[in-house]
C-alpha cells in the first residue's frame, strides 16, 4: 500500500530527516533550515493544516512546525545527498558544518565607488583626441605595459584589494572614452561599471599576460593582476582567511583550479598564437563585458543600450581592419577566433557563479560586501 506524507498527505517517496515525506516536503525542509529568511509568524493564528499548496501557497511556518512535530531532525541535513561534494569538490563535514558563533568578514569598498564616481562625473584625466575612434580611445586609455610588472609571492587581502581598485577605476576610465555611455544617466553609468568591472579585468588581464609571457619564456606561467604586479601561480602562497575559515587547498574547487586552470592557459595560447593588437584586444574586451552586461539585464533598458554600444564598436573595429595600419589579413576569420575565446570565458563566468553561489549557501565564504552586486561575478 502507498504510504503517505506524514506533513501534507501526498504519497510518500520515502523517509527523509526522519519522517516519512513527499519530496517536496523534504525540499521544503532543507531550505527552510538554510534559509534565514523563513517568516516567524502565521497570519492563520498557527491553524494551518492544508500544506498540499493546491488551493492556497502553504504557510511555511506551519508547515515548519508540522515537520518537527512529525520527527525531522535538522541535525540530519548533514546526510544529504553527495551529489554537492562531487560537484564543489569537498567534503561533506565541512559544506555543513554548523558553527553559531562564526564570525564574518566586512569588506568596504564605498571609497573605492566613490572614486570611480568622480571619474565617471568628471571623465578621464587626460581627454584623448577626438580625430580618434572611440575604440582607440578605449584603447589607448587602458594600454600598459606589463615590462616593469613586479612579481608578489603572496596573494593576500591588500592584494586583492590592490586588483580591485586597478580593475575598477581603469574600467571607470576605459568608459568614459565611449561617448554614447557618458551621456547616460549617472545611476545607469555606476549599474553598468558595478557589473563588468570584473569581466573586464579578466578577458583585458588576459591578453596582457600574453605580452608579459613573451618576455619571460615559452614556458612561463605567469598571470598578469595589474599595471604593477604578476604571480607564478604554481609559486604563489595565497591567503584567503579573509574570505573563507577554511585553508587555500581545501577551497580550491571553488576557484580556476584544475581543469579549469588548463582551460584557462589554454586559452591564453590561443590568444599568443592570434598575436593581437590593442585594438583588437580592447574589441574583445568590450564585447565580453557589454555581451554579459546584455544577458544579465535582459528586458531592461540595460540590455538595450549595451546592444548599441556593440554595433559602435563592430563599425569601429571594421573601419580599422579595412585601414592601411591593419592590411590585408582575413579579419572574418580573426573576428570568429576571438569570438570563440569569449564564448570560452562566458562558459567560465557562468561555471564560477555557480560555485559561488554554492559556497555562500554553505557559508565556505563568509565575507560580506558594502555593494554586493559588484561582486556577483567576481568569485568572492
Amino acid at each position: 500500500m502507498q504510504k503517505l506524507c506524514q506533513i501534507c498527505g501526498a504519497d510518500a517517496h520515502g523517509l527523509h530527516f526522519g519522517a516519512i515525506s513527499c519530496r517536496a516536503c523534504s525540499a521544503f525542509f532543507r531550505r527552510a533550515l538554510l534559509s534565514k529568511k523563513l517568516r516567524k509568524t502565521c497570519k492563520n493564528e498557527n491553524l494551518c493544516t492544508d500544506f498540499s499548496g493546491l488551493k492556497t501557497p502553504a504557510c511555511k511556518i506551519c508547515r515548519m512546525r508540522k515537520c518537527i512535530k512529525m520527527g525531522m531532525k535538522p541535525q540530519t541535513l548533514q546526510k544529504v545527498s553527495r551529489s554537492v561534494e562531487i560537484f564543489v569538490g569537498r567534503p561533506n563535514m565541512v559544506i555543513f558544518t554548523t558553527n553559531t558563533i562564526k564570525k564574518r568578514n566586512y569588506v568596504d569598498v564605498k571609497n573605492l565607488v566613490a572614486a570611480a564616481f568622480e571619474i565617471l562625473k568628471f571623465g578621464a584625466p587626460t581627454p584623448l583626441s577626438n580625430n580618434l575612434s572611440q575604440l582607440e580611445r578605449m584603447s589607448l586609455e587602458v594600454s600598459y605595459s606589463t615590462g616593469k610588472c613586479q612579481k608578489l609571492d603572496t596573494i593576500c587581502k591588500n592584494s586583492f584589494s590592490e586588483v580591485w581598485k586597478f580593475d575598477f577605476l581603469t574600467a571607470a576610465k576605459w568608459l568614459t572614452q565611449l561617448e554614447e555611455f557618458t551621456m547616460l544617466p549617472m545611476k545607469i553609468q555606476m549599474q553598468l561599471l558595478q557589473a563588468i568591472w570584473s569581466v573586464f579585468g579578466r578577458i583585458y588581464k588576459s591578453g596582457k599576460t600574453v605580452e608579459l609571457r613573451k618576455t619571460q619564456g615559452e614556458n612561463s606561467r605567469t598571470m598578469n593582476l595589474s599595471d604593477k604586479h604578476y604571480v607564478e601561480m604554481e609559486n604563489t602562497k595565497i591567503d584567503m582567511s579573509w574570505l573563507s575559515p577554511y585553508p587555500f587547498e581545501q577551497i580550491m574547487a571553488f576557484f580556476c583550479a584544475g581543469s579549469d586552470a588548463c582551460e584557462t592557459h589554454m586559452m591564453i595560447e590561443d590568444i599568443a598564437k592570434m598575436e593581437l593588437s590593442e585594438i583588437e584586444l580592447t574589441y574583445m574586451t568590450a564585447q565580453l563585458c557589454f555581451q554579459y552586461a546584455e544577458t544579465r539585464f535582459a528586458g531592461t533598458e540595460l540590455s538595450g543600450i549595451c546592444d548599441r554600444f556593440l554595433k559602435i564598436l563592430a563599425n569601429d573595429l571594421h573601419e580599422y581592419y579595412m585601414s592601411d595600419t591593419f592590411g590585408n589579413r582575413n579579419y572574418a576569420s580573426r573576428i570568429m577566433k576571438m569570438m570563440k575565446i569569449n564564448q570560452h570565458l562566458q562558459r567560465a563566468i557562468r561555471l564560477q557563479r555557480e560555485k559561488t553561489l554554492i559556497a555562500h549557501t554553505f557559508d565556505i565564504f563568509i565575507a560580506d560586501f558594502s555593494h554586493p552586486e559588484m561582486f556577483v561575478d567576481s568569485g568572492c
